[in-house]
């Protein structure tokens, strides 16, 4: 019986051909669909860990990183003396979009971070070096630490060399490994400036976006409710907060993504029930399929509906090899 499903599969080629795509395509969407928004559900999870005993001052509903807050940095710089902060590892951020993304989900192409020097490693982490150094600590002013993104847009490939951004010239004292991600800001996306001259170059004198806590396991619920005391007007966010803010920033594109998905399964699903419907149809008008099949209804819907599961587990294997690449593609350059 399946031998003979297979001859018919080929001898209506044409049509068994687009259906096979149709199916391909609305499998490959799902697929691509469901291992974007992995990705991305993925990425934030690494970024949260980036807060790991540490706490952001910032403007209520801000976003991540809050490029678009503004906050005076005297009104803050107290927060450093509270027991239990780790002065050191702690340091106000000043966030400057250097090349706006082209996409409107992203906050920047290439993204500048003003830092205190020595607290680079809150965002260099594991990345590793390509050339120069890791810390601006001891360095003149003016340098700055390139992310390999930020390194190919300024067409520079090893430290020493010399960039021109913000009207100003930038000495660069090092670069970095590319680190892979994607959707949030990383390594790859940034340009490493000292605070001081981040506020100068950028005409944002004593103005900050956030302040960086860093704190003691320990501690770090003690400081927090301090701080929530102490700056009433600003938002207190630790990793549990950033997690929430992070899932509502994913409920967009989750939104979006899902009806994506869910249009390419209900547009598999009608491609089937058209298939089924033209099947029969088709095999109780011809003679040879009444000979081969027999005359009974049951027998020549039991053979087309044979048929459909051949044509639907093949086109969707194909959809689903296919959407490997594709998500990769989206992934990394879409």
């Amino acid at each position: 019986m399946k031998f003979k499903v297979l001859h018919r599969v080929f001898e209506n080629r044409l049509r068994n051909y687009f259906v096979l795509m149709g199916i391909a395509v609305c499998f490959m969407a799902i697929t691509t669909v469901d291992g974007m928004l992995s990705y991305m559900v993925l990425e934030r999870k690494n970024e949260v860990k980036r807060f790991e005993n540490k706490i952001l001052i910032q403007p209520y509903s801000s976003e991540y990183p809050a490029v678009r807050s503004i906050i005076k940095e005297e009104s803050v710089t107290s927060s450093l003396k509270i027991p239990g902060v780790n002065q050191e590892e702690s340091s106000p951020l000043l966030w400057i979009p250097i090349r706006p993304g082209e996409d409107p989900m992203d906050t920047a192409e290439i993204m500048g971070i003003g830092i205190k020097p020595g607290c680079e490693e809150n965002w260099i982490e594991s990345a590793q070096i390509a050339s120069g150094k890791r810390t601006l600590l001891r360095e003149p002013d003016h340098s700055v630490i390139l992310g390999n993104k930020a390194a190919k847009y300024f067409d520079t490939k090893s430290a020493g060399e010399t960039i021109f951004f913000s009207g100003e010239r930038w000495q660069v004292s090092g670069i970095l490994h590319e680190a892979g991600t994607k959707f949030l800001v990383n390594t790859d996306d940034l340009v490493i400036m000292k605070l001081q001259n981040a506020q100068s170059a950028f005409k944002m004198q004593g103005m900050i976006s956030e302040m960086l806590i860093a704190t003691d396991k320990e501690a770090i619920d003690a400081v927090s409710n301090v701080l929530s005391v102490k700056y009433p007007y600003l938002e207190i966010s630790s990793r549990q907060g950033l997690q929430k803010l992070m899932k509502k920033e994913l409920e967009l594109p989750s939104k979006f993504l899902g009806l994506v998905s869910l249009v390419s399964f209900f547009t598999a699903i009608m491609i089937m029930i058209n298939l089924l419907v033209m099947g029969i149809q088709e095999k109780i008008q011809k003679p040879e399929a009444i000979i081969t099949f027999g005359t009974s209804q049951s027998a020549i819907i039991k053979h087309t509906f044979i048929e459909a599961e051949f044509i639907a587990a093949f086109g969707g294997l194909i959809g689903v090899v296919a959407a490997m690449p594709a998500a990769y593609i989206f992934y990394r350059y879409i």
